[in-house]
């Protein structure tokens, strides 16, 4: 449907009530149609009636079975519609009602209403009804039929009078305390409409607009309630009553229960009270032995044993008062008396130390014993929890030349504790502690050069009563050239004992491992020892086994450590032995006699020849029984031709390279490969120092394009 807004008139006219009827409408049925439009004359079309500003209806009209309505405001202020309800009625019955409530008619103004599709036939009836604000209603019908009578309604002149509405409240609980969250409920009435508003003061400063708040107050106090009702209408009214709210009381807590020994304080604590709407000022205690004190923690000391009922009144700042009791168990201390050693004696070794103790009013649970050499530094013992009380001291741990006292301290099953020290000091004497290496063992007894992880293990005794502390402990290696500690890393095992008993044995570990260029041969395996003796303070040590063990020491080099002692010779400035990774049997490096990158040991049309030489090899020891030069190679060398046999040696000295005797050759007879293990059996040098010596010799300079002679991992191995 379309809203038009028509230009005001001049002429005011206010319509209250009014019912009006469209005067003669013709119709055409015989074609089917409506009349295009049809209206009613200015007389019969609206109504005036009273003196204030009102709505009417202006006309109604039929154009092209839809309907047209005019809406005019003869006011001097728009006026909004706020019930506009058009309907068809049909044999009495509504039928297809369609509500356009909400509109606003300006004010000197009209608003046409058309296209409403109602869907009109003939015969229907057409009602239209609207309500203002003020609650006045016109309505205007339109009969579809060839004539139709317009009738009109007048309402009441002047609209009843409005009756203000009535305030009252009530509130939950009727006798609130501080804090308490306090209900209030709405009991106004309106007689003639409703209210649409709610004012409180609660008298506090605060309010509050809900229709049935909540409140509550932190103060005790008499405080006003006023509430301000408002109806539809805009009259009011108040109503005012008094709500006394009553101070909370505090909360006593006076802990407990508590226990204690007659004559030592016992604290009270009264920490745990509180009030809920205020501050305590004050904690009052009856210890209910016609004592009494003061304070939120306070400490009282009894003077007999028993059982004590303690109360506890505390105030707030409100002069409320609260009271709470407790009880209290005051215990009487057992009795102990120490009967081993009371004074005078000289102990040794491992003592028994006894006492006795009783508890007039409960039982002794343990008696827990000390010594001291000044009666003011005191050192556990042990203890025992049943009678006879008697624990073991081991006085091979405390020095000689001293005196000493016990004490005994027993404890009842409520805590208590009474004590009693020897009547006199005492003296204890043992003999000194004396540290003895028995024996080092290794395993095995042949290493090489580079082992890791070797075992060796030293036996050490005590052989004095008292206990030895140990201070400080290692191992020598020796050879005949001196010493050689300094090829060895040694790390003793976390778990060596720190303490020998005395006449006992320990074993301690050690875990070594053998430089790369460690001193070959026989090797000589003692230890060092350092402690603290108990009985006298004094460091005692021992720096020779009775038994220290050996082990050879063989030639090990895979060529992974550098140089490591090897020199190297050459007949031309090409030298040709040297370190290289392009071929290696272990690992990433291996001897090579030739060109690196070029891989070839020819040096032009002319003779070449080189030496590798090892360090000195030590095999004098008289245990060796056999000895083996083992290495592995690889080579590629000329092929015979003629007279012309490149050759690769190993050579042996045991005068430090003044001669030489050749042990091993291959030459061009013998063309390989691949990597292969060469053995040589050493034995007949053993007893000497002996130097290893691998030698390449091209005879001349023809022929020498190949790649060469390799060598890794050598060993000198031998066995006792």
């Amino acid at each position: 449907m379309n809203l038009k807004s028509v230009s005001p008139i001049v002429s005011v006219v206010l319509l209250i009530v009014a019912t009006i009827a469209i005067g003669t409408i013709l119709m055409a049925w015989g074609s089917g149609l409506l009349q295009e439009k049809q209206s009613v004359s200015e007389e019969t079309s609206k109504a005036v009636f009273g003196n204030e500003n009102y709505l009417s209806i202006d006309n109604l009209a039929n154009s092209g079975g839809n309907l047209l309505i005019w809406i005019r405001n003869s006011g001097e202020e728009d006026v909004k519609v706020e019930y506009f309800r058009i309907y068809i009625e049909k044999n009495e019955i509504e039928q297809n009602p369609v509500d356009v409530s909400g509109m606003t008619v300006p004010k000197k103004g009209t608003v046409q209403i058309a296209d409403i599709p109602l869907s009109l036939e003939e015969g229907d009836r057409v009602f239209v009804k609207i309500t203002t604000k003020s609650g006045y209603v016109m309505t205007k019908s339109l009969n579809l039929a060839p004539k139709v009578t317009t009738t009109l309604s007048p309402p009441p002149t002047t609209p009843p009078p409005n009756n203000p509405p009535n305030a009252d409240f009530d509130y939950d609980p009727s006798n609130p305390y501080t804090n308490d969250v306090i209900q209030f409920t709405d009991l106004s009435t309106d007689s003639d409409g409703t209210i649409v508003s709610w004012l409180w003061d609660f008298g506090d400063s605060q309010t509050s607009t809900d229709q049935n708040p909540t409140h509550s107050y932190p103060e005790n106090n008499t405080y006003t309630i006023s509430l301000t009702v408002t109806d539809d209408d805009g009259a009011t009214d108040t109503i005012q009553k008094d709500v006394t709210v009553l101070n909370q009381n505090p909360v006593a807590d006076a802990n407990g229960p508590y226990s204690g020994n007659v004559g030592e304080n016992i604290t009270f604590d009264g920490s745990g009270s509180y009030d809920p709407d205020g501050n305590i000022v004050s904690w009052d205690w009856d210890f209910g032995d016609t004592t009494t004190g003061s304070g939120e923690t306070t400490a009282h000391a009894y003077t007999n044993p028993g059982d004590y009922t303690v109360t506890l009144t505390v105030t707030d700042d409100d002069s409320g008062v609260d009271t709470d009791t407790t009880t209290v168990h005051v215990n009487y201390p057992p009795a102990v008396n120490v009967t081993y050693p009371n004074g005078g004696e000289t102990l040794n070794g491992i003592e028994n130390i006894t006492a006795v103790a009783s508890d007039s009013d409960g039982t002794v649970v343990l008696v827990t014993f000390y010594y001291s050499d000044d009666g003011i530094n005191w050192n556990l013992i042990d203890s025992d929890t049943t009678s006879p009380y008697e624990v073991s001291w081991d006085t091979r741990r405390v020095l000689n030349n001293t005196t000493y006292l016990i004490k005994a301290i027993a404890q009842d099953d409520l805590g208590a504790t009474g004590e009693d020290t020897s009547d006199a000091t005492f003296s204890v004497s043992n003999t000194s502690a004396s540290l003895n290496i028995l024996n080092i063992t290794t395993s095995p007894t042949e290493v090489k050069q580079g082992d890791t992880g070797i075992t060796v293990t030293m036996d050490v005794e005590n052989t004095g009563e008292a206990f030895a502390y140990i201070t400080d402990l290692y191992l020598t290696f020796t050879h005949t050239s001196g010493d050689v500690s300094s090829d060895y890393t040694v790390t003793p095992s976390p778990s060596n004992p720190t303490e020998i008993e005395g006449g006992t044995t320990e074993t301690f570990t050690f875990t070594v491992d053998v430089a790369y260029n460690a001193q070959t041969g026989l090797i000589t395996i003692d230890g060092y020892i350092e402690g603290t003796d108990a009985a006298t303070n004094n460091t005692i040590s021992d720096n020779t086994a009775d038994t220290p063990d050996q082990w050879i020491v063989e030639f090990f080099d895979d060529v992974e450590n550098g140089t490591n002692g090897w020199s190297v010779t050459s007949s031309n400035p090409n030298v040709l032995w040297h370190i290289t990774q392009h071929r290696y049997h272990s690992s990433d490096h291996s001897w090579y006699y030739g060109r690196e990158n070029v891989w070839t040991y020819r040096t032009g049309n002319q003779r070449n020849y080189g030496t590798l030489t090892s360090i000195s090899i030590d095999l004098t020891s008289a245990t060796i029984t056999s000895a083996t030069l083992r290495f592995w190679a690889w080579w590629e060398i000329e092929h015979g031709y003629g007279s012309d046999w490149d050759r690769m040696e190993v050579y042996i000295s045991t005068n430090g390279g003044a001669s030489w005797t050749r042990i091993w050759r291959k030459d061009s007879d013998d063309p390989d490969m691949n990597w292969h293990e060469e053995t040589i059996d050493i034995s007949g040098y053993i007893g000497n120092n002996i130097v290893i010596r691998f030698s390449f010799d091209t005879v001349d300079g023809l022929y020498n394009n190949y790649e060469g002679w390799y060598v890794d991992d050598v060993y000198v191995d031998v066995s006792q």
